[in-house]
C-alpha cells in the first residue's frame, strides 16, 4: 500500500501530534507500507537526517501560527500536489492537521478521486477562550465540522470525543486509541543525579508536568496546587518540562519553579522517572500522550476524568480522578493524593501495570486494516 501523510507538524517538532504521526509512519514504514508525507520545512530539517528516513519527504514552505509562533501553517499549491501524487500515486492520503495546507490536500485528492481520511488532534476551537480569538469559536468549530466531513473517515482517540462530534454533526467518525512505549518510558530510568539537578533531595516529593507550556493547559490551577501543597509539605518541588509561550511569564512569577525545557526520547523518559507525582490539569486534550506516558514510568497521577485518564485511570487504584472542569475538586484530590505517600508505590506500579496493555503494534494493525477497508470500499464505487 502507498500511504501518504499530509500534516503541518511532525518530528522534528516536539509535542504530542508530531509524536503520534512520527511513531505511526515509523510503524507503518516497518510493516512494508510505502510511506510519504507532505509537511512544512522546519528550521531543525537537515540533508542527514533526511538520507536516513524510511519514508519520501516533500518539504513545502510554512508560516507561524499567531499566538503559538512555535507552530506552523504549510502552504504549496494544487499544482504542486497534483504532481507529486501524479508521479507517485498513493492508495490513500491521510490528513491530520486543518490548516491550509490540509484544505487544498483534500481539494486536491477531491479532484483525483484519491480517498482521504483524517484525523481530529487538536481542540483548536476551545483554544480560543485562551487567546484572542474567542469570537471565532462558533465559526472555528463550523469550519472543522466542514473539514473533516469532506473526508472518507476522521480518526479519534476517545470514544467520548467521537460520540461528541458525532452528535455535532461531524460523519463517519473512527475510534482509533494511541500506544505507549513501556520499553521507553520505565522506573528503571529514575536518575539521581538529575534529582540533584533539580535541587532536590532524595526523599522530597516533586510534582512533574510534562507538556506544552501555554494557557490552555490551565497552568494557573496547577501552580495553585503547588502553592498549596508547599504549605502542607515544605520540602515538595514543582519541576515543569516543556516550552511554550507562557514559560516567560510563569518563570518571572514563579522563581521556585524548575523549568527543564523541551526533552525527547531517553532524557524525557527520564524526567518522567525521576519525579514522583504527576499533575496533569489540562482540560483541552483530545488524548494526552503524557498521561500514558507517565503512567508507565510509575507515576502516581491526578487528572480530569476524559480522554486518556478517563479510558485508563481507576480512580484510587491507579491514579486519581476528578469530574471534568470540576477545578474545586481537582484541588481537593491533589491535597488527598499528598497524604496518601505511602501508597504511591503501590498506585504507581498498578499504573504501569495498565499500560502493560497498551501496545502501539495493536493500535497500527487496527489503523492498516481500515485504511485498507476505506481503499477497497473506494475503489468498488
Amino acid at each position: 500500500m502507498k500511504f501518504c501523510l499530509v500534516t503541518e507538524t511532525f518530528p522534528p517538532e516536539i509535542n504530542g501530534v508530531a509524536m503520534t504521526l512520527g511513531k505511526l509512519s515509523l510503524l507503518l514504514a516497518k510493516r512494508g507500507v510505502e510511506v510519504s508525507i507532505v509537511r512544512p520545512r522546519q528550521e531543525m530539517d537537515s540533508a542527514s537526517s533526511k538520507a536516513n528516513s524510511p519514508y519520501q519527504e516533500y518539504l513545502v514552505k510554512g508560516m507561524r501560527i499567531p499566538s503559538y509562533p512555535d507552530l506552523q501553517f504549510g502552504f504549496t499549491s494544487k499544482r504542486f500536489l497534483k504532481q507529486i501524487w501524479e508521479e507517485n500515486r498513493p492508495d490513500i492520503v491521510h490528513v491530520t492537521t486543518e490548516g491550509p495546507l490540509g484544505l487544498l490536500a483534500i481539494s486536491a485528492t477531491q479532484k483525483m478521486g484519491i480517498p482521504t481520511t483524517s484525523s481530529f488532534h487538536t481542540n483548536f476551537h476551545s483554544y480560543g477562550n485562551y487567546y484572542l480569538y474567542r469570537f471565532l469559536i462558533k465559526s472555528v468549530f463550523t469550519y472543522l465540522k466542514y473539514f473533516h466531513n469532506r473526508t472518507h473517515a476522521t480518526f479519534v482517540p476517545d470514544a467520548k470525543l467521537k460520540n461528541t462530534l458525532e452528535e455535532s454533526g461531524f460523519e463517519r467518525v473512527q475510534l482509533l486509541s494511541r500506544g505507549v512505549d513501556t520499553k521507553l518510558f520505565s522506573r528503571h530510568r529514575r536518575s539521581e543525579a538529575l534529582r540533584e539537578n533539580w535541587g532536590v533531595c532524595q526523599d522530597d516529593p516533586v510534582i512533574l508536568y510534562v507538556g506544552r507550556i501555554a494557557q490552555e493547559k490551565n497552568l494557573k490551577q496547577l501552580v495553585s496546587i503547588y502553592e498549596k501543597l508547599k504549605q502542607h509539605t515544605p520540602s515538595i518541588s514543582l519541576v515543569m518540562v516543556g516550552e511554550g509561550p507562557y514559560r516567560t511569564s510563569l518563570e518571572k512569577k514563579h522563581p521556585d519553579i524548575h523549568f527543564c525545557g523541551s526533552k525527547v526520547g531517553e532524557d524525557l523518559a527520564a524526567h518522567y522517572a525521576s519525579g514522583d507525582l504527576f499533575i496533569f490539569p489540562s482540560t483541552t486534550e483530545t488524548f494526552g500522550n503524557v498521561v500514558t506516558e507517565a503512567m508507565a514510568c510509575e507515576l502516581p497521577e491526578l487528572a480530569f476524568d476524559y480522554v486518556a485518564p478517563g479510558q485508563f485511570i481507576k480512580h484510587n487504584v491507579n491514579g486519581f480522578l476528578a469530574p471534568f472542569g470540576d477545578h474545586e475538586t481537582f484541588m481537593k484530590e491533589a491535597i488527598k493524593l499528598i497524604n496518601k505517600r505511602s501508597e504511591w508505590q503501590t498506585i504507581g506500579a498498578s499504573a504501569r501495570q495498565q499500560m502493560l496493555k497498551v501496545s502501539w503494534d495493536e493500535v497500527v494493525d487496527q489503523f492498516v486494516k481500515n485504511i485498507e477497508d476505506i481503499h477497497c470500499n473506494k475503489k468498488r464505487v
